[in-house]
This record gives C-alpha cells, sequence and structure tokens, in this order.
C-alpha cells in the first residue's frame, strides 16, 4: 500500500502538464496509473488528486492486470527538416502537374516575388492532388515531401476539374470570345477587323449575362417579399421514369421498359418568416408534354386545399414550348380566373436555356429514391411508383421531423383526359419577346422583364381563338417484360440454334465437351 506521500510523488510523475524542474513523463500518465489502479478504485483515485478520464481509468486497469509499468518514454520522433525547397524542385513539380493537366479558356494573374503580376492560363487537373503526390512518391522515392508541403508548392494555376450546369451556348462562346480578345490584346498582335467582331459580339455576351442576371434577382425579390397571402409556384418537366426494373432485371428488360412521365409543382411561401417548398408531383403515362397536361395539372394543383389561402399567386417555369405558348397564356389569365376569382396571377418565364429552379434539385432526390426502390423492389405499374414515392416521403419525414411533413405530395394524372377544343391568346407581337405577363382591368400587360414596377409593363393587342384540338396523347408502350408464365428459357428460334450448336460440339470426336450436355439424350426433352 503506498502512503499519502508516495501517492503524492506519483500524483506529480502522472501529470504531463507539470513543469518548474520536475520530471515529465508525457504520454506515460496511464503506466504511472496502473501502479496503483489495481489496489484504488477510480473515486479513490480522484480524491487523491489524480485527474483522467474513465476511458483512461479503463486502460489503466487492464494495464495492472497483465502487469505493464514500462515507463521508458521511448526514442524522440525528430521531425522532418525545415530545410527549403530549392526553385529547382518546384519547376520540377510544376512540370509534373504540367504533365497531368489539360488547358482551359480561364486565366488567373499571379504575384511574381519582384512585385509584378503575370497573367497565367488556368490549366484543369486530371486527377486530384493527393493521388499525383503518391504518384509522384512512388515514381522517385529519394524525395522527401511531405503532402502538405506538396499542396503549398501547387502553383494556383492548377486547379481541380469542375462541371457546370445550366450554361447555354451563348455563354460558352462568349467565353471563348474573352479569350480571343485578352489574348490579342496581351500579344500586341491586333487585327483590326477581328477585334471590332470579337468587341461586338462581347456586347451582346454581355447584354445576353446582364439580362439573365435581371430576371433571376426579380426571381429573388418575389421569393423575399412574399407574404402570408402570396406564393411562388414552379413548373416543369421531370426526365421519364422508366419503370419496369428491380433487384433482378433480364439485359433485355432495359428495351421494354414503360415510361411514366413527372410534372412538378413546387410551392413557395413564407411561414413565421422562414421560406417553405412543398413539391407536388404528377405523375402519368400520358408522355404528351404539351400545354394540355401543363394547363390540367396546374387547376388540379389550384384546387387543393394547400393554396385555398394563396390570393396572389406567381407563375415561374422556363421557357420551353409546353409552357410558353398561347394555350398556356389564355388558361393562366382567362380560363383559371373564371374557376378562382379571388386568386390574382402573374406568368413568368426564366431566361432561355437558363431554366434551372427549385425544381431541378428535388429532381435529383427522386432519382435517387427510385434507384434505391428498384434495388429492393420490382417497380412494374404507376400505382407502385407513387406508392413507393410516398414512403420515402414518409421515411424522410421521420428522420427530419414534423417541419418535413407534407413536403412532397404525388399524384396520378388520368390516363385518358377527353380533349375538345383549344383556346388560345394570339398576341399581336409574338411571345417570344416578353418574359412576364400580368393582366390588370381586363389589359393584357407584358414585359421584357419581370418587374416590381408595372410602369415596365406595357399593354398587348391581342384576340381569343378557340380551335379544334388535332392534337392526340401519347402513350408509351404497356408491354412490360415479366417473368413467363409456361416453362420456356427461351424462344422456339433460340432454342433451335443452341440445339444445332449442341450437336455440332458433340460430333467433335476425343474433345469430351460433348459428355457436359444433357439435351437430347432423353434427360432434356421437350
Amino acid at each position: 500500500m503506498f502512503s499519502s506521500d508516495q501517492m503524492g510523488n506519483h500524483r506529480q510523475m502522472g501529470d504531463p502538464k507539470r513543469k518548474n524542474g520536475r520530471v515529465s513523463f508525457y504520454g506515460q500518465k496511464s503506466n504511472i496509473l496502473a501502479l496503483v489502479a489495481g489496489l484504488h478504485s477510480q473515486k479513490s483515485l480522484k480524491d487523491f488528486g489524480f485527474a483522467f478520464s474513465h476511458k483512461q481509468y479503463k486502460l489503466t486497469r487492464e494495464k495492472a492486470v497483465i502487469g505493464q509499468f514500462d515507463l521508458n518514454p521511448g526514442e524522440k520522433i525528430i521531425p522532418q527538416s525545415k530545410t527549403r525547397i530549392s526553385e529547382d524542385v518546384v519547376d520540377f513539380f510544376n512540370n509534373i502537374l504540367f504533365e497531368k493537366s489539360l488547358p482551359s479558356l480561364k486565366t488567373i494573374v499571379q504575384a511574381q516575388k519582384n512585385g509584378q503580376e503575370t497573367i497565367k492560363e488556368v490549366r484543369t487537373l486530371q486527377d486530384t492532388k493527393k493521388s499525383i503526390y503518391w504518384e509522384l512518391k512512388n515514381r522517385f522515392p529519394e524525395i522527401k515531401l511531405s503532402l502538405s508541403k506538396f499542396y503549398s508548392l501547387c502553383s494556383r494555376n492548377f486547379q481541380r476539374a469542375s462541371k457546370r450546369t445550366d450554361v447555354c451556348n451563348v455563354f460558352k462562346a462568349g467565353d471563348q470570345y474573352k479569350v480571343g480578345l485578352n489574348s490579342m490584346v496581351r500579344s500586341g498582335n491586333i487585327d483590326i477587323f477581328r477585334m471590332a467582331t470579337l468587341q461586338k459580339l462581347m456586347v451582346e455576351y454581355n447584354d445576353h449575362m446582364e439580362l439573365n442576371r435581371i430576371q433571376r434577382d426579380a426571381f429573388k425579390t418575389q421569393q423575399e417579399n412574399l407574404d402570408g397571402r402570396s406564393c411562388l409556384i414552379v413548373a416543369d418537366f421531370k426526365e421519364n421514369f422508366r419503370i419496369g426494373g428491380g433487384p433482378v432485371e433480364a439485359s433485355s428488360s432495359f428495351y421494354r421498359k414503360k415510361q411514366i412521365s413527372d410534372l412538378c409543382f413546387c410551392i413557395i411561401y413564407k411561414e413565421d418568416g422562414q421560406i417553405v417548398r412543398k413539391y407536388f408531383n404528377y405523375l402519368s403515362e400520358n408522355l404528351s408534354h404539351d400545354s394540355f397536361f401543363a394547363i390540367n395539372c396546374l387547376k388540379s394543383l389550384l384546387a387543393l386545399e394547400d393554396l385555398a389561402r394563396f390570393t396572389t399567386v406567381h407563375l415561374w417555369s422556363d421557357s420551353g414550348p409546353h409552357f410558353k405558348n398561347s394555350d398556356y397564356i389564355h388558361a393562366v389569365f382567362f380560363q383559371i380566373p373564371r374557376i378562382f376569382p379571388q386568386k390574382k396571377l402573374s406568368l413568368n418565364f426564366f431566361f432561355e436555356n437558363h431554366g434551372k429552379s427549385d425544381v431541378d434539385g428535388h429532381f435529383g432526390v427522386l432519382s435517387r429514391w427510385f434507384s434505391h426502390a428498384e434495388a429492393h423492389q420490382n417497380i412494374n405499374t404507376i400505382a407502385e411508383l407513387k406508392e413507393c414515392f410516398e414512403r420515402k416521403a414518409h421515411a424522410d419525414s421521420l428522420t427530419r421531423g414534423n417541419e418535413n411533413a407534407g413536403k412532397y405530395n404525388f399524384k396520378v394524372y388520368p390516363r385518358d383526359v377527353p380533349r375538345s377544343e383549344r383556346y388560345q391568346v394570339k398576341i399581336k407581337d409574338g411571345i417570344k419577346l416578353f418574359l412576364s405577363y400580368i393582366f390588370i382591368e381586363g389589359k393584357l400587360l407584358a414585359s421584357p422583364i419581370c418587374s416590381e414596377d408595372l410602369a415596365s409593363y406595357n399593354p398587348v393587342a391581342y384576340k381569343e381563338v378557340k380551335i379544334s384540338d388535332k392534337m392526340s396523347n401519347k402513350y408509351a408502350s404497356d408491354h412490360i417484360q415479366r417473368g413467363s408464365s409456361r416453362d420456356a428459357l427461351m424462344g422456339p428460334s433460340s432454342i433451335e440454334i443452341q440445339t444445332k450448336r449442341v450437336g455440332m460440339l458433340k460430333g467433335v470426336r476425343g474433345s469430351g465437351k460433348g459428355k457436359r450436355f444433357l439435351s437430347n439424350d432423353g434427360h432434356c426433352e421437350r
């Protein structure tokens, strides 16, 4: 048994933070405590003044049982040398990075040691810097270099490749023209006629980007200015689901899958000052992504109890032909107000080829849910697809809490909705020019950009037209490959070919291959 003085000495030795000339046993605390852990309880040791966690005490008990009391601090770890890396080595690393990268259209400005600035081409790495580092270590093991030091030596013009979406052809071409113009100015080799052409193209490019920015800002402004009686509805079609798959699929079943369309409406509104989003998906076997389909779904949506309290509704969609057409405009400003006279609607379109919105992120969620569900069950009907999504939505609400309840909603659009007449609004100057429409006091007003200022809107001349609907609904084939009800592995033609092959192999003498087949020997007769 230890005396109080002995315990005090061990207490001092066991504290790795004690200084002032006393011996430090950093990293040996558990070994010191092991000397007394077998004799005293955890509470007793803490009463003596030891400071340790329950995990440390458990470790000391284990060491006390096996008799591990080694207080040898071991070999001293010597840190790597802080020797400065030579410029030749840095150039060598950059040459390696150059080999592992591809040129891009971007440039950056880098400051030199002499204070001057140089413009360098940005090169996109074909692999991660970490992978390049380990490849470098394998090729040149004599180089002593840590990963962090390698990161610091990498020039800033070597960057990881990134993917950009929602980039239109104008934006892509504009980047190339910008690089060409900057290159011409830097080199001093100026072609006056080429420069004039590039400058004109850059003016058009800048106007395009500015119009897109203004329209996006208008969408954000409407979202920020929402109150308890107003909402935004963003609509878009998803790429069709392909049902008929499951955990195990034959190679031919991919081409026999049935397509299901999905039109989604994202309702954006404020609740207690916070932005809330709800998604309503209309699943359908009808693959006609036209205005007739979109109008019927919109009418069904506005009739739901979830939207009853909203008197101001701002409709947004991309500029695709299924939304931006005379049928859809007529439905929004002439048909729907007769059904819901208390609602005031505005119709807005995102800039052409820049239609990414809140709905696209939701589509990514649905794709993941669908892939996960197919790995666990067969999905052969639209009802099974709807049930699958509803189970996933319920599980999501349980995981994220009650505030996510009701966030995802799924409905089935009827298969055969009769078509009769089409009602259109024929605008004198056409509909391509305008991205925003409102209807006030019997006048249809339009603006090339969405704005809170009514002065930006001008009345447009229009007339209502009724024509017969000559379009027809498009449906995918009802045939989904399932397991056959009769005992047959292959079709007659395939069986005939296989039988001939077996017969040919049986005719090969001495190969022994014919013995492996049972057919035509009375064992597998059909």
